[in-house]
C-alpha cells in the first residue's frame, strides 16, 4: 500500500511544482483538522512528537492529540496542553486499533478519514494527508495542490527514493494565524462539547 501511495503522490507533487495555478494546502487550513490518537505508554507516539513538531512548524496544521488513557505523551511539550482525553466517544466513530492513529476531519461536513497509523515519516504523513483530504472532499480531486511549507521550514524526509523527482519547494510568506487559531479553538470546544461532555 505504501509503495502504491508513493507511486500516486510523488508524480502528482512533481507536476504541481510546474503549475503556477496550483492551490496551496494552506488555502484549506480552516477546513480540516487532524486527530492524533495516542497513549502515554506508546513508544511510537513518543517517536512521532518531533515529527509532528516539524510538520506543525512547516505547515501550521491543526493537530489535536486525543489520549486514549487520559494522559498526554511524556515529554510532548506544547502537545501536552492541547491533549484531550477520550473515553470511547471519539473512538466509537473513529476506530483505533493501534497507537498512534491519525484521522483527518472535514470541519464543515464532519466527514473523517483514517490517514495512517504507527511511526510514519513526515513525508508519508503529508502524502497520506493529501489523499485523505481528497477523500473527504476538502481538496478537489483533480486540483493541483502545492505543499510549499508555510513557515520557511522543510520536511526532512524525501517523498521518494529518487531525489530527482522531489520538487524544489520555496518558503511561502508567513501569514497571520489569529483567525485560524480562533477557528481552531472554536472547533476544539465544539468537539469537547459534542463528544466529551458527560465523561
Amino acid at each position: 500500500m505504501k509503495r502504491m501511495l508513493r507511486n500516486i503522490i510523488a508524480p502528482l507533487l512533481c507536476l504541481i511544482s510546474m503549475h503556477s495555478n496550483a492551490v496551496h494546502l494552506n488555502d484549506f487550513k480552516d477546513d480540516y483538522g487532524v486527530f492524533f490518537f495516542e497513549q502515554s505508554t506508546c513508544n511510537y507516539c513518543i517517536k512521532m512528537i518531533p515529527k509532528l513538531n516539524n510538520i506543525d512548524a512547516a505547515y501550521d496544521i491543526d493537530i489535536l492529540p486525543v489520549s486514549l488513557d487520559g494522559i498526554p505523551v511524556p515529554n510532548s511539550g506544547k502537545w501536552a496542553s492541547k491533549t484531550i482525553p477520550d473515553k470511547g466517544r471519539l473512538t466509537a466513530v473513529m476506530p483505533v486499533d493501534v497507537t498512534p492513529t491519525f484521522y483527518v476531519i472535514n470541519k464543515k461536513t464532519r466527514q473523517a478519514a483514517k490517514m495512517g497509523y504507527g511511526d510514519i515519516s513526515e513525508a508519508q504523513f503529508m502524502e497520506n494527508l493529501v489523499l485523505a483530504l481528497r477523500a473527504i472532499q476538502v481538496v478537489p480531486q483533480n486540483e493541483p495542490l502545492s505543499l510549499e511549507p508555510m513557515r520557511g521550514k522543510t520536511i526532512k524526509d524525501s517523498l521518494s527514493s529518487d531525489q530527482s523527482s522531489v520538487p524544489n519547494f520555496s518558503p511561502a510568506p508567513a501569514q497571520s494565524s489569529a483567525t485560524s487559531q480562533s477557528m481552531a479553538d472554536e472547533f476544539r470546544a465544539s468537539l469537547k462539547k459534542k463528544y466529551l461532555s458527560g465523561q
